[in-house]
Protein backbone atom coordinates (compact mmCIF):
# COMPACT_ATOMS: atom_id res chain seq x y z
CA UNK A 1 0.00 0.00 0.00
CA UNK A 2 1.48 3.35 -1.07
CA UNK A 3 1.66 6.14 1.49
CA UNK A 4 -0.17 9.29 0.57
CA UNK A 5 1.84 12.48 0.33
CA UNK A 6 -0.17 13.98 3.21
CA UNK A 7 1.38 11.42 5.57
CA UNK A 8 4.92 12.47 4.71
CA UNK A 9 6.98 14.56 7.11
CA UNK A 10 9.21 17.15 5.48
CA UNK A 11 12.80 17.77 6.49
CA UNK A 12 11.78 21.23 7.72
CA UNK A 13 9.23 19.66 10.04
CA UNK A 14 11.86 17.28 11.39
CA UNK A 15 14.17 20.25 11.97
CA UNK A 16 11.45 22.14 13.83
CA UNK A 17 10.92 19.07 16.02
CA UNK A 18 14.46 19.53 17.32
CA UNK A 19 13.38 22.81 18.91
CA UNK A 20 9.90 21.66 19.92
CA UNK A 21 9.54 17.98 20.64
CA UNK A 22 5.77 18.25 20.26
CA UNK A 23 5.78 20.16 16.94
CA UNK A 24 4.87 17.16 14.79
CA UNK A 25 2.36 15.85 17.28
CA UNK A 26 0.63 19.25 17.43
CA UNK A 27 0.62 19.69 13.67
CA UNK A 28 -0.86 16.31 12.91
CA UNK A 29 -3.38 16.43 15.75
CA UNK A 30 -4.94 19.56 14.25
CA UNK A 31 -3.92 21.89 17.09
CA UNK A 32 -3.85 25.59 16.27
CA UNK A 33 -0.59 27.52 16.37
CA UNK A 34 -0.55 30.35 18.90
CA UNK A 35 0.13 33.95 17.91
CA UNK A 36 3.35 33.99 19.91
CA UNK A 37 4.51 30.82 18.14
CA UNK A 38 3.73 32.42 14.76
CA UNK A 39 5.78 35.50 15.74
CA UNK A 40 8.64 33.29 16.88
CA UNK A 41 8.52 31.39 13.60
CA UNK A 42 8.53 34.68 11.66
CA UNK A 43 11.61 35.83 13.62
CA UNK A 44 13.29 32.51 12.89
CA UNK A 45 12.42 32.73 9.20
CA UNK A 46 13.83 36.29 9.05
CA UNK A 47 17.04 35.19 10.78
CA UNK A 48 17.31 32.25 8.40
CA UNK A 49 16.89 34.52 5.37
CA UNK A 50 19.52 36.91 6.74
CA UNK A 51 21.90 33.98 7.18
CA UNK A 52 21.24 32.85 3.60
CA UNK A 53 21.91 36.38 2.32
CA UNK A 54 25.19 36.54 4.24
CA UNK A 55 26.22 33.14 2.89
CA UNK A 56 25.49 34.22 -0.69
CA UNK A 57 27.63 37.31 -0.24
CA UNK A 58 30.40 35.21 1.30
CA UNK A 59 30.44 33.17 -1.89
CA UNK A 60 31.43 36.24 -3.86
CA UNK A 61 34.10 36.07 -6.52
CA UNK A 62 37.48 36.15 -4.79
CA UNK A 63 39.45 36.47 -7.99
CA UNK A 64 41.57 39.56 -8.35
CA UNK A 65 44.63 38.11 -10.01
CA UNK A 66 46.95 41.08 -10.34
CA UNK A 67 46.13 42.64 -6.97
CA UNK A 68 46.54 39.21 -5.33
CA UNK A 69 49.97 38.89 -6.94
CA UNK A 70 51.04 42.42 -5.99
CA UNK A 71 49.49 42.88 -2.53
CA UNK A 72 48.59 39.36 -1.44
CA UNK A 73 45.46 37.24 -1.61
CA UNK A 74 43.87 38.47 1.64
CA UNK A 75 45.35 41.97 1.82
CA UNK A 76 42.86 44.77 2.61
CA UNK A 77 43.91 46.57 -0.60
CA UNK A 78 43.02 43.48 -2.64
CA UNK A 79 39.70 43.21 -0.81
CA UNK A 80 39.01 46.91 -1.51
CA UNK A 81 39.62 46.38 -5.23
CA UNK A 82 37.31 43.36 -5.22
CA UNK A 83 34.63 45.45 -3.51
CA UNK A 84 35.09 48.20 -6.13
CA UNK A 85 34.77 45.60 -8.89
CA UNK A 86 31.57 44.20 -7.37
CA UNK A 87 29.93 47.56 -6.61
CA UNK A 88 31.06 49.65 -9.59
CA UNK A 89 31.91 47.36 -12.51
CA UNK A 90 29.64 44.34 -12.13
CA UNK A 91 26.30 46.23 -12.16
CA UNK A 92 26.93 47.49 -15.71
CA UNK A 93 27.25 45.60 -18.99
CA UNK A 94 30.42 47.51 -19.90
CA UNK A 95 31.90 46.76 -16.49
CA UNK A 96 31.11 43.06 -16.79
CA UNK A 97 32.76 43.01 -20.23
CA UNK A 98 35.84 44.71 -18.79
CA UNK A 99 36.00 42.15 -15.96
CA UNK A 100 35.64 39.29 -18.45
CA UNK A 101 38.54 40.61 -20.54
CA UNK A 102 40.55 41.18 -17.36
CA UNK A 103 39.98 37.58 -16.21
CA UNK A 104 41.03 36.28 -19.63
CA UNK A 105 44.25 38.31 -19.80
CA UNK A 106 45.46 38.87 -16.24
CA UNK A 107 46.71 35.32 -15.51
CA UNK A 108 49.31 35.83 -18.25
CA UNK A 109 50.41 39.13 -16.74
CA UNK A 110 50.65 37.52 -13.30
CA UNK A 111 53.00 34.87 -14.73
CA UNK A 112 55.20 37.63 -16.14
CA UNK A 113 55.12 39.45 -12.76
CA UNK A 114 56.29 36.27 -11.04
CA UNK A 115 59.25 35.96 -13.38
CA UNK A 116 60.28 39.61 -13.68
CA UNK A 117 60.46 41.73 -10.54
CA UNK A 118 60.55 44.93 -12.61
CA UNK A 119 57.11 44.10 -14.04
CA UNK A 120 55.84 43.25 -10.54
CA UNK A 121 57.13 46.61 -9.22
CA UNK A 122 55.58 48.42 -12.18
CA UNK A 123 52.22 46.72 -11.56
CA UNK A 124 52.37 47.74 -7.87
CA UNK A 125 53.05 51.36 -8.89
CA UNK A 126 50.16 51.29 -11.40
CA UNK A 127 47.76 49.67 -8.95
CA UNK A 128 48.65 52.17 -6.22
CA UNK A 129 47.95 55.00 -8.67
CA UNK A 130 44.71 53.40 -9.82
CA UNK A 131 43.54 53.03 -6.23
CA UNK A 132 44.21 56.74 -5.66
CA UNK A 133 42.27 57.66 -8.81
CA UNK A 134 39.22 55.64 -7.78
CA UNK A 135 39.63 56.84 -4.18
CA UNK A 136 40.11 53.51 -2.45
CA UNK A 137 41.78 54.22 0.85
CA UNK A 138 44.72 52.16 1.95
CA UNK A 139 43.62 50.37 5.13
CA UNK A 140 47.18 50.47 6.43
CA UNK A 141 47.32 54.27 6.06
CA UNK A 142 44.10 54.89 8.04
Amino acid sequence: MARSKSNWISASEVGRAKFCAHALELKYSGAAVSASAEKARARGDAAHEQFNTEMRSAERDNRCFIASQVYGLNDPRTDALREWRDSVLMPTAAGRLFVKVYYASSPYLVNICRRLSVVDSTMRFLLDGFRRVIHIADQKEL
